[in-house]
């Protein structure tokens, strides 16, 4: 239904935090990176490869060295999306104050927070001949290791698109098109509410077995 968008992701970057550990200081970095439902790296051909509507899925993920110093994350305190087009700007606020947005962005840190989710369907203004698109974050470690910034590079080069009913067909009017972006938009609402819900019955449930247990 979809026309494939295809792109050039840069490189995984990371900025660094400083903890003292005796009388040396430790160097750690928060990566990012696109992942799939297993949170494993994406392949090459299917980070250029992208579909308007489905989440872009974002993991984040202390180094080694805090890993291994017992360091995992605290909270993403924040994380927006931003980037230009011909004729103008946009910006789509992710995350705010360590949580999502509750409609188009969906956060999640499972394990502890070894690993942070973030799941986002970009609006529509991230199509219209976009050159880059850049997540912007700050994420908190725990054990006093400090705030750190961390920045996501998506689309390295200008690209267009269009949306069309299946392959080879005319392109949709704007009217469907927005009729189109308004459905998604409301069925990734009924997504997060569902996935709140199963939530809940999890905590629920894991907090009925702990009085069991006493």
């Amino acid at each position: 239904m979809f026309r494939l968008l295809l792109i050039l992701l840069a490189l995984d970057t990371a900025a660094y935090s400083a903890a003292e550990d005796g009388n040396a200081t430790r160097k750690y970095t928060v990566r990012a990176y696109e992942c799939d439902q297993q949170n494993k790296h994406l392949s090459s051909e299917d980070r250029q490869r992208k579909i308007q509507g489905q989440p872009v899925r974002i993991c984040l993920q202390p180094d080694e060295n805090a890993q291994s110093d017992g360091i995992s994350i605290d909270r993403v305190e924040s994380w927006t999306w931003k980037t230009t087009f011909k004729g103008g700007e946009a910006k789509q606020t992710a995350v705010k104050e360590g949580k999502d947005d509750g409609i188009l962005s969906y956060l999640s840190c499972p394990a502890g927070g070894k690993i942070c989710i973030l799941e986002t369907v970009l609006t529509v203004n991230f199509y219209q001949n976009a050159g880059s698109v850049i997540g912007l974050g700050q994420v908190t470690l725990t054990s006093g290791a400090g705030t750190i910034d961390v920045q996501k590079d998506l689309f390295q080069t200008e690209f267009s698109f269009k949306f069309q009913q299946n392959p080879g067909s005319d392109e949709m009017y704007p009217e469907e098109t927005q009729a189109l972006l308004k459905l998604m938009a409301e069925k990734q609402i009924e997504t997060n509410k569902l996935r709140e819900q199963e939530a809940g019955r999890v905590a629920a449930a894991s907090k009925g077995n702990a009085v069991d247990e006493l």
